[in-house]
């Protein structure tokens, strides 16, 4: 597991805008600032979604799931919650969020590859982790917005 990735510093402050998807998220960006990952999520009629993400530890404060079908949740985590959050370098290209909603036992893993200007992001809700099968959320994809 790397602590930071070069990629950290090239895509700091840009903006991913995303395929059309089934959550009507619009784009998703990263800013790195010293050990955290502050992830936003722009979703079509809904307010921004800010969540603070320590880079190898988690961060709590601040963090908020506000809406029960947000943070690309339609009918899991039907609720609004607090979150705890984690980012963790895999590799050089793959940053997996983690997230776990305080309210209950359950989370969420949002796993972001980038390829040159492309992102891939993967999910993995927890119950689907401990079952041992795949999310049934189809991957997202998308594309950095040039500047």
């Amino acid at each position: 597991m790397e602590t930071v990735s070069p990629l950290a510093s090239k895509i700091s402050g840009r903006e991913f805008k995303l395929d059309s998807n089934q959550f009507n998220a619009k784009s998703v960006s990263f800013d790195f600032v010293d050990d955290k990952c502050i992830f936003t999520l722009k979703e079509e009629g809904k307010p921004d979604i800010r969540i603070t993400n320590g880079i190898n530890h988690w961060i709590r404060e601040g963090n908020l799931k506000p809406l029960p079908h947000s943070l690309f949740s339609l009918r899991r985590i039907d609720f609004d919650s607090i979150v705890a959050a984690s980012a963790t370098w895999q590799d050089e290209k793959t940053l997996q969020l983690t997230w776990r909603f305080i309210e209950t036992v359950h989370g969420d893993s949002l796993t972001c590859i980038f390829d040159d200007d492309k992102i891939t992001l993967k999910f993995l809700f927890s119950l689907a982790r401990l079952q041992n099968k795949p999310d049934d959320r189809p991957d997202i994809t998308g594309k950095l917005v040039v500047q």
